[in-house]
This record gives C-alpha cells, structure tokens and sequence, in this order.
C-alpha cells in the first residue's frame, strides 16, 4: 500500500499557477516583440502610404485627414521598434546561457627577459 504525504496536492496547487505564470510571461514576451517590430514596419510604411496619398487627394477634409493619420503614425514608428527591441533583450536575458565554447584569449606578458 503506498501513501503520499499529506503536503503533495497543495504544493502541486502552488506551484502549478507559478508554471503558468511564466508561461505566460515568454509569451507576453514574444508577443511584444513580435508586435513592436511588426507594429512599427507597419506604421512606417501606412504613414508614408497615408502622406502620399494625401498629396494627390482633391477633397481637403480627406488630405487633413489622410496627412495627420500618416504623421501620427511616423511618429509612432521609433516607439514601437523601441518597444520591439526591449522585448527582444527582455527574452535574450532570460533564456538559459549554456555558455561559450569559445576561450577568451588572454595575452601572456613574457617581460621575465
């Protein structure tokens, strides 16, 4: 007859949302970076979409319209792909390092002359 201690199921309870939270923290994680550098490619090329097409529309509510939607998201491009990148460095700095098979090379001062 085997018995467990007492203690198993409520310490499998604690640590399992545990699990889940960092899961759901990487995703977060790539999800951000994802978004961030996607986000911004997008941003860059609408806004200058929506600057050009300004320029060539007739009516002057729709040039206002097309020409300030393009500003704000050239101006929302440098953000974005900041946010990006901090989310990429966010995921490089918690994966595991296994380490380098690479030696640092270390100069040997021979002044015993």
């Amino acid at each position: 007859m085997h018995t467990s201690p007492p203690f198993d199921k409520s310490m499998q309870a604690r640590i399992n949302p545990l699990r889940s939270l960092s899961g759901a923290i990487k995703q977060a994680q790539l999800v951000g970076a994802v978004v961030g550098l996607a986000g911004g490619l997008f941003a860059a090329t609408s806004g200058a979409v929506f600057t050009v097409a300004s320029w060539f529309v007739a009516n002057e509510g729709v040039r206002q319209w097309l020409s300030t939607a393009g500003t704000v998201l050239f101006f929302l491009t440098i953000p974005l792909i900041i946010f990006g990148g901090f989310c990429m460095d966010w995921v490089e700095k918690n994966k595991s390092s296994r380490g380098s098979k690479l030696k640092r090379y270390e100069e040997d001062d021979d002044d015993d002359q």
